[in-house]
């Protein structure tokens, strides 16, 4: 056996081990019960590393640019951490589902701090959504696209997490693309 070989197989194995152990300890972070899950002061760029590592290869097999950028400061927020990253796969869910048909198909989430206020925003190249449903987007059993391939409840739910943070979650209608903050 070529020695160089088997250092090299046993390199990409440690590797995927290491991916392996970041993914399950993401998913144990977003799998507590909300009730057993207190506000403690969290680093809102860390949230974002743990979402996008579990969201990255499922969007890459579909090939949909995956784009985050985290804020210097390192924002920090008094939020229930778990119910945070729920909220935002649920957002990139839909982000998916809004941008998988398209020709240019990317989603970006970054952080943003400024004095008043901390914030994750998500914006994604998909159509955009009807003016007839905006209003009512936060709605239980809303869909803002195909009904068929979306159940409506992933906004409702995200919106119900992030108030039980003490946050907002709002569609930013300035933007040229869809983006929720």
């Amino acid at each position: 056996l070529d020695r160089g070989k088997i250092k090299e197989v046993s390199q990409k194995v440690l590797e995927a081990v290491e991916r392996i152990r970041k993914i399950v300890n993401s998913l144990r972070l977003f799998a507590r019960p909300a009730h057993e899950e207190t506000e403690t002061e969290t680093d809102l760029n860390g949230i974002v590393r743990d979402v996008v590592l579990l969201s990255r290869t499922r969007l890459s097999n579909h090939e949909i640019e995956l784009r985050f950028a985290l804020d210097e400061s390192n924002p920090m927020a008094l939020v229930r951490r778990g119910q945070v990253g729920q909220a935002l796969i649920a957002i990139l869910n839909n982000a998916f589902e809004a941008v998988r048909p398209q020709q240019e198909r990317w989603i970006e989430v970054l952080t943003h701090a400024t004095q008043e206020s901390v914030q994750i925003r998500v914006t994604d190249s998909g159509p955009g959504l009807p003016k007839e449903i905006r209003e009512h987007l936060f709605e239980t059993f809303v869909a803002g696209q195909d009904p068929s391939k979306n159940s409506g409840v992933g906004l409702a739910s995200a919106r119900e997490m992030i108030q039980g943070s003490g946050g907002k979650i709002y569609l930013d209608t300035d933007s040229k693309n869809t983006r929720f903050i």
